[in-house]
Formats: structure tokens, sequence, C-alpha cells
């Protein structure tokens, strides 16, 4: 019966002219997807690098909005779509693999969800996170002109003011607001940690309260994002 079983089927390869896939192409296969997957974890944590550095500006923004204005949700909105994009993107290759298959949905997500909280956590000591943040906000025209320049950093009549710093006196610093307004800043009574540097060409975060049509005194003055991530990444090497 074997025996018959086993000629019939070598019958049928021989005349369907049956060749055998090389063991090649399931190892590039498996290599390709696993570089796939390497490839979007990476950018899920940078993803979530940059929701969580929006989350915090969000809840800074909440301890300083005036007239009950609720901060503006984009910029968090837009990274968290895309981490979690990412996320499921990289559960459904993971699944694809000779050990994904063999868990439930729940658990390869909780698995791929973990390495990239730690990524996080890793990429956020080194300061790598803000130094992309900053450099994605600033150069690429869809954020730095609809996530950011329209969004809760360009209200100075609620509290908040970004731009770059033209000048600098002893109390007060001359800014270029993020739509080309120039300012003066009184800064005598703010508070700015030493991760912020105050000087000419550097761009900063500012909370506080409008004097008038151009004057804004400052409470409290942040480095604009990835400055302080910046500064921590090349300490970290010294």
């Amino acid at each position: 019966m074997k025996s018959t079983t086993k000629n019939s089927i070598l019958s049928r390869i021989k005349k369907d002219h049956i060749r055998p896939i090389p063991r090649i192409y399931f190892q590039v296969a498996r290599i390709i997807l696993w570089c796939i997957i390497v490839f979007v974890l990476f950018i899920a944590i940078f993803f979530g690098l940059f929701l969580l550095s929006d989350a915090t500006d969000l809840f800074r923004l909440g301890w300083y909005h005036n007239n009950g204005l609720t901060p503006s949700l984009l910029p968090s909105l837009f990274w968290g779509v895309l981490f979690l994009f990412f996320i499921l993107i990289g559960v459904f290759s993971f699944r694809k693999t000779t050990k994904g298959y063999q868990y439930s949905m729940l658990r390869n997500f909780l698995i791929f969800l973990g390495m990239i909280l730690l990524g996080v956590g890793i990429f956020r000591f080194l300061g790598v996170g803000p130094l992309m943040h900053a450099y994605l906000a600033e150069n690429i025209p869809f954020l730095s002109d609809t996530i950011y320049r329209l969004s809760s950093w360009n209200e100075p009549e609620n509290g908040r003011i970004a731009g770059t710093i033209q000048s600098r006196d002893t109390d007060s610093i001359l800014l270029r607001s993020l739509d080309g307004k120039i300012w003066k800043i009184y800064t005598n009574r703010s508070f700015h940690s030493e991760m912020t540097k105050i000087e000419t060409g550097e761009k900063v975060r500012i909370f506080g309260t409008i004097r008038s049509g151009d004057s804004f005194e400052a409470d409290r003055i942040f480095p604009w994002f990835g400055q302080g991530g910046k500064k921590r990444f090349f300490q970290f090497f010294e």
C-alpha cells in the first residue's frame, strides 16, 4: 500500500514536471521577513518617542492654558495613530515567523509592545528621540507648517509662543515667532532649566502672558524640540 502510494506520488511529480523549491528561497524569505520586523520595530520606537515628547508637552500645556482652552491634540494624535499602525504591522509580520504563529494575537501584541517600550526608554535616555523629533518638526513641510505651526505653540493670546531668539538683553529678548512676527519677551521673572539656551539664534517655547500687541511676559521657557536631547546625547559620549 505504501509502495503504491509512493509510486503514485512520484509518477505525478514526474508527469507535472514538479520541481522542489530550493532551500535558499526559504532562507532568504526568512531574512527579509526579519529585516522587515526589525525595521518596523525601530520606526514604531521613534514614533513612540515622538508621541511621548508631544504628550509631555500636552501635559505642560494643560498647566498653563488660559480661559479653559483645551490644548491642541493634533501632534499627539498624529504620532499616536502612526505608533499604533506600525505596532499592528509588526505584530502581523511576527506572526508569519516560525515562532510567532504559535502564540495568540494578544501575546504577540504584548511581546512587540514590550520591545518597543524598552527601546523607547533606551533612546529617550540617550536623547536620540528628541533629536529625530526636532529634525522632523523643523524640516518636513507638512509637520512644521501644519502639525506644529498651527498647533498650540503659536497662540500668544492664550499664553503660548514659540520662535527664534533675535537678540538678548538683561531682562528681555527679541523673538521672531513661528508666524514671522517680532515680539519683545520680558524674562526677568521667568524660569528655565539648564537644557534651555537663551542665546541668539536658538529656538525656544515660552509660557506666559501677553502684555500688548507685540510684548509678552514669560513665566517659563523651554527648549525647542530636541535641543535638550542634543545636549544630553553629546554629554553621554564625552
